[in-house]
Formats: C-alpha cells, sequence, structure tokens
C-alpha cells in the first residue's frame, strides 16, 4: 500500500526519517534548500546551503532564467543544481508559500514537497533532506 503526497505516490519501500540538525552537513543524494524566488541565497536555510555549498552554487543559480521580474524559481516549483561543497550530490530549491491560513497555505506548502518529490524521483534521486519550509 503507497502513500500519498498530494498526488506524487511514495513507494511502498519508502522510509521516513525524522532528524534534528544542519541539513547542509546532510549525507544524502539531495538536500532541499528553502529559497527565495531569485535562488540567489538568503537568510536561514538558504543561506547556510549557499555557504556550505560555495560559490559555485551561487553562479549556477545565477545562470536560470527569469519567468517574471525576479523570479527564477515560483512558489511552488522545484530546481535542481549541483551539491558543489555539499555532502549532498544535489540542492532541490524550492519556494514556499507566505502563511496567510491553514486553508491557503498548506495546498500551496503540498506543492513545493511534490514538486521536490517528483524532481529528485525523475533524476533518479533515492534519498532527499527536507528543511521547515515557511
Amino acid at each position: 500500500m503507497s502513500e500519498s503526497a498530494g498526488s506524487f505516490k511514495l513507494s511502498e519501500h519508502a522510509r521516513l526519517a525524522v532528524v534534528a540538525g544542519d541539513i547542509a552537513r546532510v549525507v544524502a543524494d539531495a538536500i532541499v534548500n528553502a529559497a527565495n524566488e531569485r535562488m540567489l541565497g538568503g537568510s536561514g536555510v538558504d543561506g547556510a546551503s549557499h555557504a556550505a555549498a560555495g560559490y559555485e552554487l551561487y553562479e549556477v543559480c545565477r545562470t536560470f532564467p527569469e519567468i517574471e521580474p525576479e523570479v527564477s524559481c515560483p512558489r511552488g516549483e522545484a530546481r535542481k543544481i549541483p551539491g558543489f561543497r555539499l555532502p549532498a550530490g544535489y540542492v532541490i530549491h524550492t519556494v514556499g508559500p507566505w502563511y496567510e491560513s491553514r486553508e491557503v497555505s498548506a495546498p500551496r506548502l503540498d506543492r513545493c514537497c511534490e514538486s521536490s518529490l517528483r524532481l529528485a524521483n525523475e533524476h533518479g534521486k533515492r534519498s532527499i533532506a527536507f528543511p521547515a519550509i515557511s
């Protein structure tokens, strides 16, 4: 029997572990970065991920085209980039919602997680670490 994250189906063999710590030190196929829409670093998880990955992460993020002014990764979508100096092979950037209410924000947060999981799955990533997003 498989569980569902939105419309994304998880394998019956999927495992989930909750771990407290610095996501920039996690050894996994990919880590998810709670990014801003420009993907150019910021504070919190975003700043820590960029600092640990090194300048190369910033340089690659700059190459993503803007979909609209100041937006390279719209809220609810995800983008995959090499992890460079991180122990994780890849960084998956996603932009969470600003909290409005549970009814409005929860589906938007679901889309962030689903987009990140789908992108990891499409690229054959078997282990992925998520921070608290939004």
